[in-house]
């Protein structure tokens, strides 16, 4: 291990700092727990003698051994779909490399793989797995970078379901798996009764994926190119349903299309409550995602121009609150939780609630 001799190195002819090995064990992504049976372990050592760097890595190689399972269980693959793989770590821990070990095992094993390069934060993080991939001879699924990770990783089961792949491994930025994530956060407070109205276009894989779903027909998505159904199919699914939540879920050129003040006027006319949330990205993603799929170099990324910017700063909280409803809008990714749980309490007492997040510009 990596991080072992890097502690050997780090505390090698000094005394131990605790503070400061406590803050190594943690960030090489022990968590706390281990963190903290390491530390017990050591002061207990360190009653009897003298701690040395070498102590240090033994006993975490030690307590690191304990908790890893004698016999461990094969991975196999599932039997009518896909087993996906996410490959996550702080930055730095080897996750695309991991990514292209696991790939070479299974291939090896004469098992079906499927690649997703989601990091797409890193600089040359796409065309190191894409290396990877080529030097194994499995297909990888890439995008555009600063895109939708988790979107991607959708297209990509997509993609491995329609072609009957055993396994679909996802490489992650090292941020990924700690940024708070609305949809994410979304999912841990809707029961299994709520409706999801999903008109998120390119954000539309994050929704499912990041929304779990144990009850049939608990979420929609249009079948074709239209914009605008989502708040007037939760108005109606509201009035066939009064007692259940209905969530509105679109981005901010699809709101424009929806009318929304029409949709909030009926909501409050006929007492029909439903939960909108806008996701702001200032402008309409799939036209600039179109355009560099026809034309990866062409003048438009070169002069940055897609013609697909939408009017700045707007208040979209403003428009449900025209007409009765609760509104609130939210930039910073900490007051996800609260926002959310504010605006359901509303929906839950009657009126409705609209929440105008902007998240990573397009």
């Amino acid at each position: 291990m990596n991080f072992l001799k890097s502690l050997v190195q780090k505390f090698t002819g000094k005394p131990v700092d605790w503070d400061e090995l406590e803050e190594s064990l943690i960030r090489a992504d022990l968590g706390v727990p281990m963190t903290l049976r390491i530390l017990k372990s050591l002061q207990k050592r360190a009653q009897r003698s003298t701690i040395t760097a070498t102590d240090i890595a033994e006993v975490a190689r030690e307590e690191i051994g304990r908790i890893l399972p004698i016999a461990p269980v094969p991975i196999t693959p599932l039997p009518a779909k896909p087993k996906v793989l996410l490959i996550v770590g702080v930055n730095g821990t080897g996750k695309t490399t991991s990514t292209a070990k696991l790939a070479h095992f299974f291939k090896r094993n004469r098992h079906s793989v499927l690649l997703a390069a989601a990091d797409t934060f890193r600089a040359a993080a796409i065309e190191q797995l894409g290396i990877w991939a080529e030097r194994l001879g499995v297909e990888m699924i890439r995008g555009q970078y600063n895109a939708d990770p988790a979107a991607l990783c959708y297209e990509a089961y997509e993609a491995a379901d329609r072609k009957k792949i055993e396994f679909l491994i996802c490489d992650t930025a090292g941020r990924l798996h700690t940024k708070s994530n609305l949809m994410a956060e979304l999912g841990k407070v809707l029961d299994d009764d709520a409706i999801i109205f999903n008109e998120g276009v390119t954000n539309a894989g994050a929704v499912l994926l990041q929304i779990p779903r144990s009850r049939p027909n608990t979420t929609m998505r249009s079948g074709g190119g239209g914009l605008g159904w989502s708040g007037g199919l939760a108005l109606g699914a509201k009035l066939a349903a009064p007692d259940r939540m209905m969530v509105q879920i679109s981005g901010d050129g699809g709101f424009y299309f929806g009318n929304p003040s029409s949709v909030f006027a009926v909501s409050q006319q006929y007492k029909l409550p439903i939960f909108s949330i806008v996701m702001d990205n200032t402008g309409w993603n799939a036209v600039k995602q179109s355009t560099l799929r026809v034309f990866p170099e062409g003048e438009a990324k070169t002069a940055s121009e897609f013609e697909s910017e939408l009017a700045p700063k707007v208040a979209f909280s403003k428009v449900g609150e025209a007409f009765g409803a609760y509104g609130e809008e939210i930039g910073d990714p900490a007051d996800v939780p609260a926002a959310i749980a504010r605006c359901l309490k509303e929906v839950r007492g009657g009126r409705s609630a609209l929440l105008h997040a902007r998240v990573t510009k397009m």
